[in-house]
């Protein structure tokens, strides 16, 4: 790809980088979405499930309705699930990563939120030990990590991505031109590090390389252009590295009103991880500028609305795979042949209904995809109580790579009998798919009959995909929703999770402390030292 052009900080917000309310990011007519009409959502009095909106507004906190409870349900709900044990540690109420990594005979569990970190010994994971809680304040934050062994080098390397704040700095690009000012005159390093671990915490750690994701800047000139690394990197410990970001400002394409640039997929050498090297940078056609003839042909196209692009790396079965999955919001999913990493090339493209607002086209689980042929794909949703369309969770089938097609939904989740409501949404917050995890930082193999998922206010879900298209749901994890003392906007139970396989526990990080939870559904759980 070409070099991106380079800006000067006077320039920004302004010229063909500005962002106004009466115009697209390509400068096509815009075509915002709207509110629903009356009586176009809400409970079905019928069969007690709610009517999901066709679109609507982002509508940022609570947004409840007649039928919403008046108080916040504290009860827990389990089936085929039991909870081993329970720890009040919070790094953020909202969304947190966390990863995992063995040490020896130790296994360390890291969990965070780009300003803190918490370094957890669970090798006993009733009895885990707090090992370190620390604060970052720097420029650069603590970002994404995944943690593999490379057997080549005889090294325990750890990835690091770091990204442009999306909080709190850019409010609305399309009215808050200082906003866009601040984010693109960022002096952070957008792009990864990469680590050498000699022990578990960060006093351990030997900084190998720091790289920007802009190939027209060195890490030490900034301010530098793009987004930075985007969620967490995809690398098994081998020669490669997938990186998910837009490499300079041409990347702008993208609707979100808080979001400046539309991620595109890069992948690295790192056989020498001191000097790490793009081999190659794919983005789904209509990104960049230039591109306006294919952008807005896309019906989300001025909407103020959509994601567009990438939220994270390529989705690989595992290292050897032939194919990846990207998952590009807006731009649908694209069947990328990663045989030769140095030239990514698209076989297969699916087009989504458009599901506004929310997050669309965001994650697909692959680990079946070469046994099964059969992907799962999904958004998630932003706006609460039930004020958007349902993200559906497609079952997709990749038996021909150049030819995708969904081949079925799975089912919504329902609210068990003891509820005191007929739907998740009248328990308020969000409620909708998130992710199941992040595979890269689980331990030992998945199961290839049960598909945990994270489902914010309905807590994590545990699909039966044994027969790949008919899913059903054989089990759940609700804990109770925030106290009272909590704001409404931070009221979705769970926001993520991560899955020890091999000892057939799941990690849940709730906006109240983390969960240590075992299911049959897994098998007997090991609660010793692995």
């Amino acid at each position: 790809m070409s070099q991106g052009r380079s800006v000067e900080v006077e320039e920004i917000g302004v010229g063909p980088f500005a962002y106004t309310a009466e115009s697209t990011v390509s400068g096509a007519p815009r075509h915002p979405v709207e509110d629903p009409p009356p009586g176009s959502h809400g409970l079905d009095p019928e069969t007690g499930r709610w009517r999901h909106p066709a679109t609507a507004k982002p509508a940022w906190g609570p947004h409840p309705s007649r039928w919403s409870l008046d108080h916040y349900d504290e009860n827990t709900y389990l089936h085929n699930t039991a909870i081993e044990a329970f720890y009040p540690i919070v790094v953020w109420p909202r969304h947190s990563w966390a990863a995992l990594a063995d040490f020896g005979d130790r296994r360390i569990m890291y969990h965070y939120y780009r300003r803190k970190l918490v370094v957890i010994d669970v090798t006993l994971p009733d009895r885990a030990e707090v090992l370190l809680e620390q604060e970052y304040d720097d420029v650069d934050g603590f970002g994404p990590i995944v943690i593999k062994d490379n057997p080549r080098l005889g090294k325990k390397i750890m990835i690091q991505a770091l990204e442009i704040p999306r909080f709190g700095v850019v409010e609305d690009k399309y009215t808050g031109p200082e906003g866009v000012a601040t984010a693109r005159g960022d002096r952070m390093l957008r792009g990864f590090k990469v680590y050498e671990l000699h022990g578990p915490l960060p006093g351990d750690w030997e900084l190998l390389s720091e790289v920007t994701t802009d190939p027209s800047r060195s890490p030490g000139r900034r301010p530098q252009e793009g987004s930075g690394a985007i969620d967490v990197p995809v690398y098994f410990g081998g020669d490669y590295l997938y990186i998910a970001a837009a490499p300079d400002d041409s990347f702008r394409h993208n609707e979100y009103k808080t979001v400046l640039w539309a991620g595109a997929q890069l992948v690295y050498d790192l056989r020498d991880p001191r000097r790490p090297k793009l081999l190659d940078t794919w983005w789904a056609p209509g990104s960049r500028t230039g591109e306006e003839d294919v952008y807005d042909r896309n019906p989300r196209a001025g909407n103020q609305t959509s994601w567009m692009g990438a939220r994270m790396p390529v989705f690989i079965p595992h290292e050897g795979s032939r194919y990846g999955y990207a998952a590009m919001g807006g731009f649908g999913m694209y069947v990328l042949d990663v045989s030769e990493p140095g030239r990514l090339k698209a076989v297969g493209h699916l087009e989504l209904p458009p599901s506004v607002p929310g997050t669309e086209c965001d994650t697909v689980v692959a680990a079946r995809a070469e046994e099964t042929g059969i992907v799962y794909v999904n958004g998630y949703p932003l706006n609460q109580d039930g004020f958007e369309p349902y993200k559906e969770i497609y079952a997709v089938d990749v038996s021909d790579p150049a030819r995708p097609f969904v081949a079925g939904t799975l089912p919504r989740p329902v609210p068990p009998p003891e509820a005191p409501f007929t739907d998740w949404v009248q328990r308020r917050g969000m409620f909708g798919p998130k992710r199941p995890g992040y595979y890269l930082c689980d331990t030992g193999t998945p199961d290839p009959r049960i598909m945990p998922y994270v489902f914010y206010n309905a807590g994590i879900q545990f699909f039966d995909v044994s027969d790949p298209v008919n899913v059903s749901i054989a089990g759940w994890f609700v804990p109770k929703m925030c106290d009272l003392s909590v704001s409404d906007d931070i009221a979705n139970p769970v926001g993520s999770m991560i899955i020890e396989w091999d000892r057939r526990l799941i990690w849940a990080f709730s906006n109240h402390g983390i969960y240590l939870i075992s299911s049959p559904l897994l098998g007997e759980p090991r609660l010793a030292a692995p």
